[in-house]
């Protein structure tokens, strides 16, 4: 395939937009596609970073940004003749390609200029849920957006990647991710990573950075920030004035620092969802509008701890130092937003790839640990469990250990498309077995769940013996109500939880 990626960002508007992209652009790139940029306004050194990966880019003439950001960077998209002019641009910088996918991620471009691309499917990568657009995919990383935000604004047809589990991550957070928090759990909290991006939007790193090492003298401090930023100066002279300071400019390897960290301190952004995926806790100040409410939803979560100005933020931070067990809950509801896969699953998507591979089921093992963990403390999983607290990883570590060493505890991963996609297990008694089922976050709305019942029903028939299978529903669970009822299981009462018992026979 060839695809396009029409995107611009600089400091002044913030280069997350165009690194987001490059991401998916090397991710499609290693998957066999060719990759093409489109761009009005970079920063200096992004145009090497695409051609060194592969990638081309053209710069075009647009209006759509003004030079005193006209039109509102956030707020409203450029008006009707600029847009088309924008297209224009982009036709003519193409006429030598074919086109075969556009990825659009630009706030100011709205159905408007997406309309012009007919025959052409697109690709629109949005955070705000606040205009039309006409594409026939949809990406809206924000942790808690759902299909009710984009009602009325894309075509009934338009396929929708909503949530933390498609954010466009660089895929070394998720090879790290596991390591950490597991080498996390076991060590003493005395490192605090500070970044609030390259560009230091807000202006924040220097008086945040001053704060904590005044107030934590005995901890380490690692502040991160670019070249660029306006107190680039002040912050390369903290580690002569605090012994307990190191600064680093554009580090390349953020994974590395998160999975250093003990405490992260910083905005919200994409950063947020790099911490989450690191299961490492973290007080967010929010230094863009576009960020607040999806801080506040992981901040409703337990992810984060929100905080307002460099007071509250020397609290939050000692609160968390004084209390491991604020940190490994914190650590553990972080973990639960993404698992930092969601570019393999963006790109099978527009690969076309998501439904080719039947859903297989295989026992699951000590490697499945921290995953099985980020489910288990989904804030949806945890709404409905019986135990409806966030779980610590060394106690999950504990009861895991046991259920794959029992005689009487079956435990199932469920795969498809080379994804980890749900859970079974059964817990065995006689000739009766009692089914829990937990169907991935980023595999929710493709109506797995029958389908996963149903092999483990087969597994039980033919492996076990069982004949009589339980489940035990919360009344508030509609989804998994319907769900065992979808598969034949028959209401019988409730258990002295006031929990809604489902029976199956099977043979």
């Amino acid at each position: 395939m060839h695809l396009i990626f029409r995107v611009d960002g600089d400091a002044q508007i913030g280069a997350g937009h165009l690194y987001r992209c490059l991401t998916l652009a090397n991710a499609m790139k290693a998957a066999g596609h060719s990759c093409v940029f489109l761009c009005s306004r970079v920063p200096d050194g992004f145009g090497e970073k695409v051609t060194e990966a592969g990638h081309r880019l053209h710069l075009i003439q647009s209006n759509v940004i003004g030079a005193d950001l006209t039109y509102g960077w956030e707020n409203s998209p450029a008006v009707h003749a600029d847009q088309l002019a924008d297209w224009e641009a982009c036709q003519n910088a193409l006429s030598e390609f074919s086109v075969d996918l556009v990825i659009v991620d630009h706030y100011l471009l709205d159905q408007t200029w997406e309309s012009q691309w007919a025959g052409v499917p697109l690709m629109v990568i949005d955070d705000l849920a606040n205009r039309e657009h006409e594409c026939s995919y949809l990406l809206d990383q924000n942790f808690g957006c759902s299909a009710l935000d984009y009602q009325g604004l894309v075509p009934a047809e338009c396929e929708l990647l909503l949530g933390a589990s498609y954010s466009l991550l660089r895929d070394e957070f998720a090879r790290a991710s596991d390591q950490a928090i597991r080498a996390r759990e076991t060590r003493k909290a005395e490192r605090i990573l500070i970044n609030f991006g390259a560009a230091d939007a807000g202006g924040l790193t220097l008086p945040v950075s001053e704060a904590l090492a005044q107030a934590f003298p005995d901890y380490l401090l690692r502040v991160i920030c670019g070249r660029q930023a306006e107190a680039a100066k002040q912050l390369s002279k903290l580690p002569s004035r605090f012994e307990n300071v190191e600064v680093q400019f554009d580090a390349i390897n953020m994974a590395a620092s998160m999975a250093w960290a003990d405490i992260a301190v910083g905005s919200g952004g994409v950063t947020a969802l790099e911490r989450c995926c690191s299961g490492l806790p973290a007080v967010v100040l929010t230094t863009a509008r576009n960020q607040q409410v999806v801080n506040e939803r992981l901040m409703e979560a337990g992810a984060i701890i929100m905080t307002d100005g460099v007071g509250q933020t020397v609290s939050a931070v000692g609160q968390f130092l004084d209390s491991t067990c604020d940190l490994q809950a914190s650590a553990a509801m972080a973990a639960a937003v993404t698992d930092g896969r969601g570019i393999d699953r963006v790109v099978r998507v527009i690969s076309h790839l998501e439904q080719a591979d039947q859903l297989t089921l295989r026992k699951a093992t000590d490697l499945d640990a921290v995953q099985l963990w980020r489910w288990r403390n989904d804030l949806t999983v945890r709404k409905m469990a019986r135990n409806t607290a966030p779980v610590r990883l060394s106690d999950h570590l504990v009861w895991l250990n046991q259920v794959l060493r029992s005689r009487d505890q079956i435990l199932l991963i469920a795969e498809q498309a080379e994804q980890q996609v749900g859970m079974l297990r059964f817990d065995l008694e006689g000739q009766a077995a009692e089914v829990s089922i937990t169907v991935a976050p980023s595999a929710r709305g493709r109506s797995l769940g029958k389908a996963l019942l149903g092999a483990g029903h087969r597994a039980l028939r033919e492996d076990y013996g069982i004949s009589l299978i339980i489940a035990f529903v919360r009344e508030e669970n509609a989804p998994s109500l319907a769900l065992f009822e979808r598969c034949g299981y028959s209401r019988t009462g409730k258990s002295e939880e006031g929990l809604v018992q489902f029976n199956l026979q099977i043979t």
